[in-house]
């Protein structure tokens, strides 16, 4: 893991300094926020959901800030983020985890002197991902363990997985308080599926991974607030 901060850390600083030009000002910094997501986009909403999986995460990381022209700045990020979220298919909560690498492309306009609006591209790369699904049918009665013992010799127990690599927009607005510290919103949009390989009744053809119910379509979207510091 430390590899790998290290190695985008290092290309993102090397593209900073590629396009920086003598007027240029470049900025390294930390930051960490709380995060609200949710997912959305299902094509077939089931009925038997109390709602689409929401849940809270977090997310921390480095920044870099290059001048671009006055007030205008181009600022990515590398950010380490976990997200756990639930619903509740026939009374039974289900939930789902992940951890991604999180990598927004920001411009960042200056108003003000303090006040500061963002937006750009967010590339999402999944690390980890996992779901705690408990069996449909009552193991607890007769015909619900012989029920659950039918699906797992068949392959159809439940569970998802996520695809690696995701995109969408983020946008957000930011406060500088003093110095080099800030308070900042975002808000992020996925534009690709999270589970593109979970299958699910009336699909063509059934596999590994597989869900009761449809998880086609489903995105995340997130809200994040933050602080972020300017160490150099």
């Amino acid at each position: 893991m430390k590899k790998i901060f290290a190695t985008l850390a290092c290309i993102l600083l090397a593209t900073s300094f590629s396009f920086a030009t003598d007027d240029s000002k470049w900025s390294a910094g930390v930051k960490a926020a709380f995060d609200y997501g949710r997912m959305y986009g299902f094509e077939d909403p089931d009925d038997n959901m109390s709602g689409s999986p929401a849940g809270i995460g977090f997310d921390a990381g480095i920044m870099l800030r290059m001048g671009l022209v006055k007030g205008v700045y181009f600022v990515p990020e590398v950010n380490f983020a976990y997200i756990s979220t639930s619903h509740k298919v026939l009374k039974k909560e289900r939930s789902y985890t992940s951890m991604d690498l999180e990598i927004p492309l920001m411009l960042r306009a200056v108003f003000f002197d303090k006040l500061y609006a963002t937006v750009g591209a967010q590339v999402v790369l999944n690390l980890m991902n996992d779901s705690d699904i408990p069996p449909m049918a009552d193991k607890s009665t007769f015909g619900g363990a012989i029920i659950n013992a039918a699906a797992g010799a068949l392959g159809l127990e439940e569970r998802t997985e996520q695809g690696f690599f995701n995109i969408g927009l983020a946008a957000g607005l930011g406060y500088n308080i003093v110095g080099g510290l800030n308070i900042d919103a975002k808000f992020y949009m996925g534009f690709m599926e999270l589970f593109p390989d979970v299958t699910t009744p009336g699909d063509d053809d059934l596999g590994d991974p597989y869900t009761f119910i449809s998880m086609h379509g489903a995105k995340m979207m997130k809200f994040s607030l933050g602080v972020s510091y300017w160490i150099l």
